[in-house]
Order: C-alpha cells, then structure tokens, then sequence
C-alpha cells in the first residue's frame, strides 16, 4: 500500500470515528473538496502539504495524524 493511500485511510477512519463518514476521502476529487466544518478541511490541507513535500512522509499512524491535528489547534489559538 502506498503512503499516500495510508494517510487516507487513516483519515476517514478518523472522520467514521468522529462521525463524519460523509466527509471521507474515497477519490482523488474528494481530496480538494472542502466541507462546512474548517477543521476538516484545515486538515486535508496539512496532508496535502504533507505529501507534496520532497521526501514522502513515512510511518504515518494514527498518532502521527492526531498530533498533526494538536499542533493545528494550539496555532489557532
């Protein structure tokens, strides 16, 4: 499995899990689609930014996303 395809599937588990299945990543369209929650879309922005980087992000996990999204939060504020 490819990172890229990792990271997404780590990402809609989170939105299951948060009960935000309908904003899930399941093709490349959804990717760039955003919603009406800014967070959601904040985030995908971060992965985006993320995969584009010249070395490809490794070991993503559940942890690895939760604190990327921490670190959104405490910027914000």
């Amino acid at each position: 499995m490819y990172t890229c395809e990792k990271i997404w599937i780590l990402f809609n588990d989170l939105m299951n899990h948060t009960e935000n299945g309908h904003k899930c990543v399941n093709n490349y369209e959804n990717v760039f689609q955003t919603c009406t929650l800014p967070a959601i879309s904040i985030v995908k922005t971060k992965i985006i930014q993320a995969l584009i980087q010249t070395e490809r992000p490794m070991n993503w996990n559940r942890e690895k996303l939760l604190d990327t999204i921490k670190d959104l939060i405490n910027v914000e504020q």
